[in-house]
């Protein structure tokens, strides 16, 4: 979009035809900004590539085509705004330090000592994980810049609600056609394969949308995907999902409509409960001997849900193995070393203590803090609640830095955040609500 100011200037300095050129200039790049919104949000946080490639079989890197999105994101946006928010956004500065010491950490596949744990057979490319957070940091700066744009708004909401649909639609998916895009099980991975995955990008999903029209919507959707994955982590991200919605202003969005989408959906589970093959597997009726290793009852899979004994000492002993590995060597062994062991970290920061020294888990927290600062700052349910997401995804999973769907979502959450100056209400009487919600979207 040009102003009319702009449309002045080039109009006595290069006459009609630049006035020309440079609208076209404009039009092209907002163009591009919006496409490659929609591929980012559509085909990597939903991680349609993913699963297309490793999954389906199809002839494609993801990572090239990721590497094309970012890049295109960061591009468009410094041409509409330069590098000066990224700059003095505190956000940024800890991130860029982690991937940059990622980068140099990085000393080949399969390196060091096993300290006597089992190792596994075929493990993720220690080289994925110093480029991936390196394109998450590209498309994270990308799409913060964007979102300071309020021409860029109305793209970013409909399509991070697209991918909210279209991954909660292919777990349900899962549920009646086995295994049919998530890993075989009973619980639904949909687009992100792994259950647990699923439940992150959908909680995430929703918590950008916490200040639009679509919040109840987005929550609701939320709700159900987190309860077909089955994810004890996602039960938790969705009810910090909830708490934001409902402790803001953001739950005067609630309407009749959205309640009545709400109690369609209920309906829409209770049915899955009840005639899912997948939930309800028999031998005579479903049988699944190939999409299903060893089907579950429901009632056998809701306590196995319920019961966290093996989960739990999984993860303590975990915890005690890699703390003494940091403890005896704090600068680390390279980025991906823990890749290969059978069972990883779990734990954000301890996978960045082991791999790249204490300095990157200690850049990490700096991260966290300075989104949950921001948070406090503009009082923004959106930043908060992915915030706190943010602090559980560090905490059970050691894919927090790798995974394209906290950091640039975040980022993106940020990014609005400071266009919105509604969003800044510091001082207000007791008894009010903290968060005020922008509901023009």
């Amino acid at each position: 979009m040009v102003t009319r100011d702009h449309h002045d200037w080039v109009l006595r300095v290069f006459g009609r035809q630049g006035v020309q050129i440079t609208s076209q200039k404009f039009f092209s790049v907002d163009a591009a900004a919006k496409f490659s919104i929609f591929a980012f949000f559509l085909l990597i946080t939903d991680q349609a590539l993913v699963i297309a490639a490793f999954k389906f079989g199809v002839p494609i890197r993801p990572v090239f085509f990721y590497l094309v999105i970012a890049a295109v994101l960061l591009v468009t946006a410094v041409l509409q705004s330069g590098f000066c928010h990224l700059v003095s956004d505190p956000f940024f500065l800890p991130f860029t330090a982690i991937v940059a010491v990622g980068a140099l950490m990085y000393r080949g596949e399969a390196i060091g000592p096993d300290f006597g744990a089992m190792v596994s057979e075929q493990f993720p490319s220690s080289l994925g994980y110093a480029i991936w957070p390196a394109l998450n940091l590209a498309a994270s700066a990308g799409l913060n810049l964007l979102a300071r744009h309020e021409r860029f708004r109305a793209p970013l909401v409909m399509a991070s609600f697209a991918a909210l649909v279209l991954q909660v639609a292919t777990m349900e998916a899962d549920m009646w056609w086995p295994a049919i895009f998530g890993d075989p099980g009973s619980r639904a991975g949909g687009l992100a394969r792994n259950a647990n995955t699923a439940a992150l990008v959908v909680s995430v999903l929703a918590a950008l949308l916490l200040e639009t029209r679509l919040a109840p919507y987005a929550a609701v959707l939320a709700a159900f995907g987190v309860l077909l994955s089955q994810s004890r982590a996602g039960v938790l991200t969705a009810l910090v999902l909830t708490g934001c919605l409902l402790f803001s202003e953001s739950r005067r969005l609630v309407s009749r409509p959205s309640i009545l989408f709400g109690v369609a959906v209920a309906f829409v589970l209770a049915m899955t409960i009840d005639l899912s093959p997948v939930l309800n597997p028999s031998p005579l009726l479903n049988p699944l001997p190939q999409a299903v290793a060893s089907p579950l009852t429901l009632e056998d899979r809701v306590q196995e849900r319920a019961s966290s004994d093996a989960s739990v000492r999984q993860r303590w002993s975990a915890l005690i193995f890699f703390s003494r590995i940091v403890i005896e060597h704090p600068f680390g062994f390279g980025t991906g070393f823990t890749n290969r062991f059978a069972i990883g970290p779990h734990n954000s920061f301890l996978k960045l203590a082991v791999d790249n020294g204490v300095i990157s888990a200690i850049g990490l927290l700096l991260l966290l803090v300075a989104v949950s600062w921001r948070a406090f700052e503009t009082r923004s349910p959106a930043v908060t609640a992915l915030a706190l997401i943010a602090w559980l995804n560090a905490m059970f999973y050691h894919t927090f830095m790798v995974d394209p769907i906290t950091l640039p979502i975040m980022a993106t959450a940020i990014g609005l955040s400071a266009s919105s100056p509604r969003m800044f209400q510091k001082q207000r009487p007791p008894g009010e609500y903290l968060w005020r919600a922008r509901s023009d979207l």
